[in-house]
């Protein structure tokens, strides 16, 4: 940052002694917050609030060091409090330091501090005002170009509105965000891969399907790491589009991999097989692979694998199911009713109990289930957390 503007505001308003003073304060406070050590940096910026009330530098940089502490935090309730007190920093910059609550840096502060707090519409709003001043009103700020700043802040609550809008279903909304978002986080920043991954799905639900394997081809350029998970997730968008040739050939690029999307994303495959000629040794193979894989992965983690499965055993039961094929159902019950337990909001496995109790001729089973899966049905479409943080269906 640039300490010569900021010396000469602190000999204007304190004595030698005093003036060093709180310029060594303020220095350590930065470079804590530079090491992100948030909680030292606090410390430090309340001091030089103390000693000169009237630099808005010590209330601003306070106000951030608070908001990154409440970033870090895990419990809501500690994530919150720091939340208010950079707010009530914030608003002791506007009062002591005459910052207006429309200058860059109060609308970058609350910006930052409603991001964090989860009020992405209103972060937007603040961000979006900051931005859209004339580029003179930053000249003042420009010790921590602040003009720089707010347009990643932005471009990162942009992009947390349109998670957002994933969550709520509405992703001609969140594609508008997206493309906002793309247009102002940094192409070197650690959100890019997130930003690729969200476009790449909320193409996928506006049935962009190419475009949406060409952006996680792209997220498999920037996050290696994450490259098993963005293959199962190219070989899925193929095997729900009937290209299962094509879906099996991005399979094979991780071949031997045991990641647990890869594995679901291989019972896909099989199943989609299977589908095409239900008869066939096809539908034994993905019977046997949807068992294996349910066994080898935690029960949070087969909700659909478990809902597939009772598909499938729909499937090869026929319209008079032998033996083997009651003790498929019987199997497959079991599976959903634990998957009931765990998961009681998803209306899926409440559906296929009704046909499992069909099959298995007890009416009573039969119409409770069926209510049941009305009922999760509404209250589901209600929701709004139908998807997760990756826009995909929770259920």
């Amino acid at each position: 940052m640039r300490r010569a503007a900021l010396a000469l505001l602190v000999l204007a308003a304190l004595a030698g002694a005093q003036a060093e003073e709180y310029l060594r304060t303020f220095k350590s406070g930065f470079e804590a917050y530079n090491a992100k050590q948030f909680e030292t940096a606090v410390a430090r910026f309340e001091e030089c609030t103390r000693m000169l009330a009237t630099d808005w530098h010590g209330h601003f940089w306070n106000a951030l060091a608070l908001a990154q502490l409440a970033l870090q935090a895990d419990e809501p309730q500690r994530r919150a409090e720091l939340l208010r007190a950079a707010q009530r920093r914030t608003e002791l910059m506007v009062k002591d330091a005459k910052v207006g609550f429309t200058s860059p840096a109060t609308l970058y502060l609350e910006g930052m501090i409603n991001d964090i707090g989860g009020n992405h519409p209103k972060a937007y709003q603040k961000l979006a005002d900051a931005i859209r001043a004339p580029l003179a009103a930053f000249q003042a700020f420009a010790d921590v170009q602040l003009a720089e700043n707010v347009r990643t802040a932005f471009g990162i609550a942009t992009m947390n509105l349109a998670e957002t809008m994933i969550i709520q279903g509405n992703f001609q909304a969140a594609d508008y965000y997206l493309g906002e978002a793309n247009e102002y986080v940094p192409a070197q920043h650690p959100a890019r891969p997130q930003l690729e991954q969200h476009r790449a799905n909320v193409d996928e639900a506006m049935t962009k399907y190419d475009s949406a394997i060409q952006r996680l081809r792209k997220c498999i350029e920037m996050s290696p790491e994450k490259r098993e998970e963005l293959l199962a997730g190219i070989a899925v968008i193929h095997l729900k589009n009937e290209r299962l040739e094509d879906g099996l050939k991005v399979l094979d690029e991780a071949r031997g991999s045991r990641h647990p999307d890869l594995l679901s994303a291989r019972c896909f495959a099989a199943r989609t097989s299977a589908k095409r000629a239900p008869e066939s040794e096809e539908m034994a193979r993905a019977l046997k692979l949807y068992r294996e894989t349910i066994q080898a992965l935690a029960e949070d983690r087969v909700y659909r694998l478990v809902n597939e499965f009772a598909e499938l055993v729909d499937e090869r039961a026929g319209p008079a199911p032998d033996e083997e094929a009651l003790a498929l159902t019987r199997e497959v019950e079991a599976l959903l009713l634990r998957q009931v337990e765990l998961r009681p909001e998803c209306p899926p496995a409440y559906w296929n109990l009704t046909r499992i109790y069909r099959r298995l001729r007890d009416a009573e089973k039969e119409a409770k289930y069926g209510k049941l899966h009305e009922l999760k049905s509404k209250e589901f479409e209600r929701g709004k957390d139908r998807f997760d943080q990756h826009g995909r269906p929770r259920c």
